[in-house]
C-alpha cells in the first residue's frame, strides 16, 4: 500500500487510505502468487505507460484495478508497455 501512494503522488493517482477486508483479501491473493520482484515491476510498468498512467484514452489505473487478478498479470506481462 505505501509503495502504490508512492507511486500515486508521482502519477496523480487516488491515494489509498483504508486497507479494507476486500483489499487485504486480493492483495494477499497477489502476494502469494508473485515474487516482490513482480510487484516492483509492476509499479515500474504503470510508471512507464501513458495508458495506465491515464494519458490515453481512459482515466489510468487505481490501487483496486490493479489488485485484480487478471489486471496484475496483463500489466505484469508487458500488455500496456507499448
Amino acid at each position: 500500500m505505501e509503495a502504490w501512494n508512492d507511486l500515486a503522488i508521482r502519477l496523480a493517482r487516488p491515494l489509498v487510505r483504508d486497507l479494507t477486508p476486500e483489499r487485504r483479501q486480493k492483495l494477499k491473493a497477489r502476494i502469494n502468487g508473485h515474487s516482490i520482484e513482480d510487484f516492483q515491476q509492476v509499479l515500474a510498468s504503470i510508471e512507464r505507460s501513458p495508458f495506465l498512467r491515464g494519458e490515453k484514452g481512459w482515466n489510468g489505473v487505481t490501487f483496486d484495478w490493479v489488485l485484480g487478478k487478471a489486471n496484475f498479470q496483463k500489466i505484469l506481462e508487458g500488455n500496456y508497455d507499448r
